[in-house]
């Protein structure tokens, strides 16, 4: 019996965990948010730019955290790893060895944090379209000339008709351009 609670609350956990997948991150980062306002005020330009750049790696990392694909666990960490690297470099100055220690932290905390929750592998690609059989384009030269002539015929005969020298001219050298 305390087998079976133990089983159901692990289950539990690790649902809840699966569902909120990623959601700690920006959370873990949010101290950056006040930081970056209060160095954008005391115009420390490096010094925003770095907790605003910690803070959105933070976001990118939990957006790529919560599709659940097979090595998100991993890329998420590294985003986390880069985020936490120029937020200790720009805005905490710590120097040159520190941020990469710090990288180090976020990127295995990020990885133990996450790497225990299920991931499903990506889906298979879409299956290629089946080649469609182009029908062959039909003569549109024997086509055209065809009603081009009708048209001719149609100008003689109202040439005819009418008995008008000009234009009786103009069908006989369009004829002319006909003759093949």
């Amino acid at each position: 019996m305390v087998a079976e609670v133990a089983r159901g609350a692990l289950g539990a956990w690790v649902g809840l965990r699966t569902r909120w997948r990623g959601l700690a991150l920006p959370v873990f980062a949010s101290p950056l948010l006040p930081a970056a306002l209060l160095f954008a005020i005391g115009d420390d330009d490096r010094a925003a730019l770095g907790a605003v750049l910690g803070f959105g790696a933070s976001l990118l990392a939990a957006r790529v955290l919560r599709r659940g694909r097979t090595g998100d666990a991993r890329r998420a960490s590294f985003l986390m790893a880069a985020g936490t690297g120029l937020a200790a470099s720009l805005a905490g100055d710590m120097g040159s060895v520190m941020p990469f220690v710090f990288g180090a932290g976020a990127l295995f905390g990020t990885r133990m944090m996450y790497q225990a929750l299920p991931e499903v592998a990506p889906p298979p690609p879409p299956p290629k379209p089946e080649p469609v059989a182009v029908p062959a384009a039909p003569d549109r030269a024997a086509g055209v000339v065809a009603e081009s002539r009708a048209r001719l015929a149609r100008i003689e005969a109202v040439a005819e008709r009418r008995a008008d020298p000009r234009l009786r001219g103009v069908a006989s050298a369009m004829e002319g351009c006909w003759t093949t």
